[in-house]
């Protein structure tokens, strides 16, 4: 974490810097206050209190000022800590798998990326105010109250040696609940989540009593979490109060009796009673912050666990990538399999076939034969467990994960949009496209006659995951962005589950069109739209159940025939 706190080091050097000064010059005023006391009150002297007193307030003015300065000097560290801190999570997740993300937990990323840390932004801001100002206070007000009685000072240190003990114990006892909070704040949030965005399927099974219940429980788990911490930092203001207030006492009786006897006078009682209230605010401060920190901890724990985590797929550094000679595969699996987990079932096993220039493929399977997993592979979203990937006679393990999938345009199964307007959303596809271009590949997508009819055409606003359009009219939209992105080679992942048979076969017939300026690879559950493919590759629990034109399939190929009887009896 240091190198986040590196650029501000100015920042943590110059501020707790001012804060000290005003430490020692408020350190000063009890003295000061027993000054005018013994030397200009008792006496009479009126020049001895405008001298103590002219002083005072230079002091007081001079502190404010200081303290002003650090102030701001702690703002501007958290909030730029913060913000570099934010960003580098953002970015590290950004490297990591679907499926990492997924066991990470989106809700547990979010909450540290906007809980965690600003917790550690609220603990830079306070090491900078007061990490050194409180303790400060604390060991001068001890050695000033020495200064002026050393046997009542015995009393100050006695007791704050056991206020230390008690903070020492309550700050070990509570950063475990700390952190179990946090855990089940991480577990709310997937709740909370989980019913938004599926608000629709509970009440079409009419779960809501069912699903508020198990929300009621989350609550109530963190609810316990949290009120276990709160009771054991709650315990460290009043336990100070009451040992501080303690010590007050006898320093007033004590020392009450000494000014009868004559060895102390009036001053030093008021400027030792000040020194013992600074103390106890000091140790209220300390107490406070050992809490604070306590919570601090806990969070750089989460946020330190995502900056070192490994992603499966680390980034290279870019470089060309290279381009297909005369002749050879642009895309080439060699006997790949892959599996989820080392201990898990091949989900994907002994692949082998080519793709060339041009070629129109189509994979076709039953449901959880393999064939999505196919496609994420070919564009590097996992690697293979065995086996090699050739982009251009190029393992793809040994490019950079971001510049391979510079040569695919998808159409992912999950029709995913994201807020803002519909032509931004085009633009994902190519962000130096043309309106004329944003067009062309809406009528190629069938999507034109839609958005035409929006109240601001395609200026409309998309809500968060276009909830605000329908599933067919989603899935023309992603359609039309992977057609606007000039790569080499388009994969339709399940791209047409969605549409009516008449849009997906104009759409197909669009794609047929296009073909020599691009590779395409349809995953299909229909038979139809892949029926005319170069190479047709049929997978069965994983594994090639056939390979090769429809025309070879229907002789050699149980499985395919199947799929395509049962299709044309239902049509």
């Amino acid at each position: 974490m240091f190198r986040f706190l590196l650029p501000y080091k100015k920042e943590f050097i110059l501020g707790p810097f001012f804060k000290l000064i005003e430490a020692v010059l408020e350190l000063m005023l009890p003295t000061m206050t027993a000054f005018i006391i013994d030397k200009g009150i008792v006496p009479g002297n009126r020049n001895e209190i405008l001298k103590w007193g002219v002083i005072m307030l230079f002091s007081a003015a001079t502190g404010f000022g200081s303290a002003i300065i650090c102030q701001f000097y702690a703002s501007r560290a958290s909030q730029g800590l913060g913000t570099d801190l934010r960003n580098a999570l953002f970015e590290k997740i950004m490297s990591f798998s679907y499926r990492e993300t997924q066991k990470l937990s989106p809700a547990s990323l979010t909450n540290r990326i906007i809980v965690d840390t600003g917790q550690i932004q609220a603990g830079a801001a306070m090491v900078i105010r007061l990490l050194i100002r409180a303790p400060f206070l604390c060991i001068g007000g001890i050695v000033m109250a020495v200064v002026l009685n050393p046997k009542l000072s015995l009393l100050f240190i006695g007791l704050i040696l056991l206020t230390a003990l008690l903070l020492g114990a309550i700050i070990a006892a509570s950063v475990s609940p700390a952190q179990k909070t946090q855990q089940k704040l991480d577990g709310l949030t997937v709740r909370l989540r989980q019913n938004l965005s599926g608000v629709r399927v509970i009440r079409a099974f009419s779960a809501e009593e069912r699903e508020t219940e198990a929300f009621e429980e989350n609550t109530a788990a963190h609810a316990r979490m949290a009120s276990l911490t709160g009771y054991l930092t709650g315990i460290t203001g009043p336990a100070t109060t009451l040992l501080l207030n303690l010590g007050i006492i006898g320093v007033i009786g004590f020392g009450g009796w000494q000014v009868r006897q004559g060895t102390m006078s009036r001053g030093e009682i008021v400027a030792l009673v000040n020194y013992f209230i600074m103390i106890l605010n000091a140790f209220i401060v300390v107490s406070n912050l050992a809490v604070l920190f306590s919570k601090t901890a806990a969070s750089t724990a989460r946020v330190k666990e995502i900056l070192e985590f490994e992603p499966a797929l680390p980034e290279l550094p870019a470089g060309p990538l290279p381009e297909p000679k005369p002749g050879q595969p642009l895309l080439e699996f060699e006997n790949v399999t892959f599996r989820y987990t080392p201990e898990a079932a091949p989900a994907l096993e002994r692949i082998s076939f080519k793709i060339f220039p041009g070629n129109f493929i189509g994979i076709i399977g039953g449901t959880g034969s393999g064939k999505s997993t196919l496609a994420d592979l070919m564009q590097r979203f996992d690697d293979v467990t065995e086996g090699r990937i050739l982009l251009c006679g190029t393992d793809i393990r040994t490019l950079p994960p971001a510049a391979v999938r510079q040569f695919f345009a998808t159409v992912p199964q999950q029709k995913t949009l994201f807020v803002g307007t519909v032509s931004e959303n085009l633009r994902w596809g190519n962000p130096t496209a043309t309106d004329e271009e944003i067009a062309a590949a809406c009528r190629a997508a069938r999507a034109e006659e839609f958005i035409n009819a929006l109240p601001n055409g395609y200026d409309t606003f998309v809500e968060r995951g276009g909830v605000n359009f329908s599933g067919g009219q989603r899935q023309r939209l992603t359609i039309a962005r992977a057609f606007l992105k000039p790569a080499p080679l388009l994969i339709l992942d399940d791209a047409f589950s969605a549409l009516d048979a008449v849009t997906a076969s104009a759409i197909r017939a669009e794609i047929e069109s296009g073909r020599k300026n691009r590779t395409v690879v349809i995953v299909s559950q229909r038979a139809k739209m892949i029926r005319d493919a170069d190479l047709i590759l049929v997978l069965e629990n994983g594994k090639t159940a056939g390979i090769g034109t429809h025309a070879e399939l229907m002789k050699s190929c149980s499985v395919y025939k199947e799929i395509t009887a049962s299709q044309e009896v239902r049509e």
